[in-house]
């Protein structure tokens, strides 16, 4: 148990995206042509130069279900999905992001504990795990594309799922060593570092949102360098509030407060330009 608690310190840790595969070699350098032979079947399993997993750059279903819906049309209907499940993911960690957090804190000293400490951990991951199940309660990614890649696919997508998941379970238990504990608790400490991605991802898409908002502001109010750098730490530490705060957006009492203070660093018609877009939205 206590190396299982251990592993977790990677719930918020994230890997970094995969590298793209080199191209086949052409010309002289090319190996002779197969003729009649079957196209190798879809597969999340990559490996780098050293023989390690490439990680993927998304949850496992996810990666899968895009990879055996080869249309425009299946894809975008794909996406649909994916932000229907983003949105839901999101405002689960808006409304309980500080619980989130500390655990994440938490599991980073988890190889320091007491006793007593892993145990109050193992209780504050319930919790954690008792919020995320109006999420669970949805079902995978491939459940809710089954309408778009119907049976068959679906069947494959998973078990492209299962099969990345024995590798990765396979490579954690070489990893460890003689330190391995049983396959059980390597998948869950798989499952955690899946949500641990998800939770980065999360936190990553609204602070490139913010970025885009705060560089089209800048844009249409033709800041100077230095109201741009003024701007620029007023509008990122308001998304820093609102990704950290309990609730999915800024009160009316602090967009007026922000408002108010971007006011102080324009000039009289960047203000007004600021009022139309602010009426604008």
């Amino acid at each position: 148990m206590t190396i299982a608690i251990t592993m977790l310190a990677a719930l918020l840790a994230g890997d970094p995206p995969a590298a793209p595969g080199a191209p086949a070699p052409g010309g002289f350098l090319a190996g002779p042509a197969v003729k009649g032979s079957a196209p190798a079947a879809p597969t999340l399993i990559e490996r780098a130069f050293d023989g390690g997993l490439v990680p993927l750059e998304d949850e496992p279903g996810v990666v899968a279900a895009y990879r055996v819906a080869p249309t425009p049309e299946e894809r975008t209907q794909l996406d649909a999905i994916a932000a229907r499940r983003s949105a839901a993911f999101s405002a689960i960690l808006d409304e309980h992001y500080q619980q989130f957090t500390a655990l994440g804190a938490d599991l980073r000293r988890a190889a320091q504990m007491t006793a007593a400490e892993r145990a109050g951990l193992l209780g504050r991951l319930a919790e954690v795990r008792d919020l995320l199940k109006p999420f669970a309660e949805r079902g995978s990614f491939i459940d809710e594309a089954r309408g778009v890649l119907g049976e068959e696919r679906a069947a494959q997508a998973r078990a492209m799922v299962d099969a990345w998941r024995a590798a990765r379970i396979e490579e954690l238990r070489k990893e460890l060593g003689d330190a391995a504990p049983d396959d059980a608790r390597l998948a869950a400490r798989e499952q955690l570092q899946e949500l641990g991605g998800m939770i980065r991802r999360t936190i990553e898409r609204r602070a490139d949102f913010a970025k885009a908002q705060f560089e089209d502001l800048a844009k249409r109010l033709e800041l100077t360098p230095e109201q741009a750098e003024k701007v620029r730490a007023l509008f990122m530490a308001s998304a820093v509030r609102r990704i950290q705060g309990d609730r999915g957006g800024l009160s009316r009492r602090e967009r007026q407060e922000l408002f108010a203070e971007l006011a102080k660093v324009l000039d009289e018609s960047q203000r007004a330009t600021l009022r139309e877009i602010i009426l604008d939205r």
